[in-house]
């Protein structure tokens, strides 16, 4: 249940970084989306975070899983903890759309809750889970985020 919550509270500056990503639709220098110019750096963080939010709702299904708890309330757990993405979405979007001098602090502070939580969370979380692994799970977690910056990084180059 601790990985839930840290996770739902993790949500939060997650969608920070996702509404600051957005603070120039409309402006030119975007892809055309359904009638609107998008960002370029809307899409990648869009596309980033979705990717991002899959291991995290693996991370709180499986000991959910092994506590018995049904697939539904699994998707809704998953789903639950997510719920705080689109609330931080919507408050950064207006804050940085309507005071422009604050994108800059915006999308540092987006940047530095997610470095801050990735290394205060994620890894000290793995390299624990791991300590039952050969080598104590090590070449998995390098594993790991070397695929993830395989995958993040053509991402930056849309």
């Amino acid at each position: 249940m601790l990985i839930l919550g840290v996770l739902t509270v993790h949500s939060f500056p997650e969608g920070v970084a996702i509404g600051v990503s957005f603070a120039d639709l409309g402006l030119e220098g975007g892809t055309e989306l359904l009638g609107f110019t998008v960002p370029l750096l809307a899409i990648f963080m869009t596309v980033a975070i979705s990717i991002h939010n899959v291991p995290e709702g693996t991370a709180i299904a499986i000991p959910l899983s092994s506590m018995g708890v049904s697939d539904w309330k699994l998707v809704w757990w998953a789903v639950f903890s997510s719920l705080p993405q689109p609330i931080g979405a919507v408050v950064a979007f207006a804050f940085v759309r309507y005071a422009r001098e604050f994108l800059a602090y915006g999308f540092g502070f987006a940047a530095g809750a997610m470095c801050y939580l990735v290394l205060t969370e994620f890894v000290p979380e793995a390299l624990e889970t791991g300590r039952g692994l050969p080598r104590d799970g090590k070449p998995e977690l390098a594993a790991g985020i070397a695929l993830g910056v395989v995958v993040m990084v053509p991402l930056a180059f849309l």
